[in-house]
């Protein structure tokens, strides 16, 4: 089996891109090379890679999706930072509840976490 290590997003700005995933979505840089591509890391093993070059024709139709443990606090804490999101904490029908905003280039990003299971009573 294979495991998925990087997603890797052509972004233009590479600074101004890097900059909200540090401050938003709470990423740190672990590797750089200036003007050419930041590799970002939050916790697990996949990262996050920005390059120079231009975004996608649609970049809403990329979603990423950061789990967190809860998106109530979240959404709280970045909204009370002057963070604006498209839609608030929402529960979904597939068992998470999600924040969704968009990054500088207009990527979707969603903090979500997994919802408890229904007992049925």
């Amino acid at each position: 089996m294979a495991t998925l290590a990087y997603v890797t997003l052509q972004v233009g700005d590479i600074a101004r891109v890097r900059d909200w995933y540090v401050n938003t979505v709470g990423l740190t840089v672990e590797a750089e090379t200036a003007g050419q591509i930041a590799v970002l890391r939050g916790e697990g093993d996949c990262r996050l890679c920005l390059e120079s070059g231009p975004p996608v024709a649609e970049p809403g139709r990329v979603d990423l999706l950061f789990q967190v443990a809860s998106v109530d606090e979240t959404h709280g804490r970045l909204v009370g930072q002057g963070v604006t999101f498209w839609r608030g904490p929402t529960d979904e029908a597939y068992g998470h509840r999600n924040a969704i905003l968009f990054d500088p280039v207009g990527h979707k990003v969603e903090f979500f976490e997994h919802l408890a299971a229904s007992s049925g009573e």
